[in-house]
């Protein structure tokens, strides 16, 4: 496991978060639990960015404190050290996005959200976005930084992606995937 920082105290990937064993058994589960339970795109309301992937969501504080501890989110000094030592864990609102190709979610902040975690009221800071994709092209999170700046980092089988949210997100985008399937397992940093 590596972990870079791509811009100070607001974009890092974390390389091979889960061994190539752990990608394929949930990329399996996802294909054959999730896909049939995944809802379509609808069209945004006022305010909001288009997104034509489909979703999946459940709150699941287990899972969340599972995947917290197992994947080694909670002992990585790197997130200690930019949270000031205030993390709790991940947010119980456990999402797994896929898309196909040709699927992409428009240009969008992430907001924080406030939840109760190990019986602690705490407002999230970052968004969690674990790529579990193999032999994908395209859909690389796209970050504007302004003045016509952007940064995509390449999608990788395995790695986290984190990002501040809040007050503090970028406007960032999810580029259109040109070939394979995007699969992403998204949470909060609380």
């Amino acid at each position: 496991v590596r972990v870079q920082e791509l811009i100070d105290d607001q974009i890092l990937i974390v390389c091979n978060l889960f061994p190539p064993t752990v990608r394929l058994a949930y990329r399996r589960f996802f294909e054959t639990e999730i896909a049939a339970r995944l809802s379509q795109p609808v069209a945004p309301k006022r305010g909001e960015a288009t997104r034509t992937n489909e979703r999946f969501s459940q709150h699941d504080e287990e899972f969340a404190a599972h995947l917290y501890q197992a994947s080694g989110l909670a002992d990585m000094p790197e997130l200690v050290q930019l949270s000031k030592g205030r993390l709790m864990g991940l947010n119980p609102n456990i999402r797994i996005y896929r898309y196909k190709p040709g699927a992409f979610f428009g240009p969008h902040y992430d907001d924080s959200v406030r939840e109760t975690i190990a019986g602690r009221k705490c407002e999230s800071a970052w968004t969690l976005l674990i790529y579990l994709s193999d032999n994908l092209v395209g859909g690389e999170t796209q970050f504007h930084l302004g003045k016509g700046e952007v940064l995509a980092p390449p999608v990788q089988d395995g790695m986290a992606l984190l990002h501040r949210h809040g007050h503090n997100c970028l406007l960032h985008e999810g580029l259109p995937v040109k070939s394979g399937v995007k699969w992403v397992l998204r949470s909060d940093l609380m």
